[in-house]
């Protein structure tokens, strides 16, 4: 039953056209960084209304510099892109009374839940895979090639965070009827940990949602701490969970 069910959410990732224009936004973000960082001298220089011989030195950055802008991007507005595509989990099949329909069939909760999460996440690993492979070309071929380790270990580690954000936007979808309030109450509480995690504590350090920060941090530093990947894996794990309770709880 949760083959089938998976199935079918692949088939509607793909009807819907998510399929195409997810990673094709993700590609196109990763991208610009490599490009816009090689011709900002250029643009600069064009568009400065600089006085007659003045000149303006920018130093160029390194690829792991580059690479880290493109985390950076992929962090925060891909992460808006894949969590927009993402929040109608719920809400059309309870528009439809798809939902009600397939709980009357006693198809788990957990079997819907699991599903929707797996193949939100694996549309997301696709896109957010070949962004890192493009940018990674971009740079090699305008810069020099970057860490292959930690370019490696930084893409995990956004995969990772992805699966935390996902994992939280259905815990909502399947308690809210409101696609878009599902998605302001994920975002609003990212926010909120970002501004948390500006406080110079040791415990911040702690929280799961600042693993989308070291996805970018790791190119400036070196691969020594492999924690985060294990405490996204478990808050991934008990958000499903709490979605799974939820959903038979709720009304459809």
């Amino acid at each position: 039953m949760f083959m089938l069910r998976l199935r079918h959410e692949f088939k509607e990732i793909v009807r819907s056209k998510r399929l195409y224009f997810v990673p094709l936004i993700l590609i196109l973000l990763a991208v610009t960084q490599p490009v816009l960082l090689y011709f900002l001298p250029d643009l600069i220089e064009s568009g400065g209304n600089l006085p007659e011989g003045a000149t303006i030195t920018i130093p160029e950055p390194s690829p792991e510099e580059v690479m880290q802008s493109v985390s950076e991007q992929l962090n925060q507005i891909g992460m808006i892109v894949i969590l927009l595509a993402a929040s109608t989990q719920f809400s059309h099949e309870r528009e439809w009374g798809t939902l009600a329909w397939l709980r009357s069939l006693r198809i788990g909760a957990g079997t819907l839940v699991f599903s929707k999460w797996l193949a939100q996440l694996a549309l997301a690993s696709v896109g957010l895979s070949f962004a890192y492979l493009s940018s990674y070309y971009y740079t090699m071929l305008l810069f020099d090639a970057p860490d292959v380790k930690k370019t490696i270990y930084s893409l995990l580690l956004l995969l990772a965070f992805t699966a935390l954000q996902l994992a939280f936007l259905t815990m909502m979808t399947s308690i809210l009827r409101s696609s878009l309030v599902s998605f302001l109450c994920v975002f609003s509480l990212g926010v909120v940990f970002s501004m948390i995690g500006g406080i110079d504590t040791a415990w911040t350090a702690w929280i799961p949602w600042q693993t989308g920060k070291e996805s970018s941090a790791i190119f400036s530093r070196s691969l020594d701490d492999f924690w985060p990947l294990a405490l996204l894996v478990v808050a991934s794990i008990v958000f499903l969970f709490i979605a799974r309770r939820l959903l038979k709880w709720t009304n459809a």
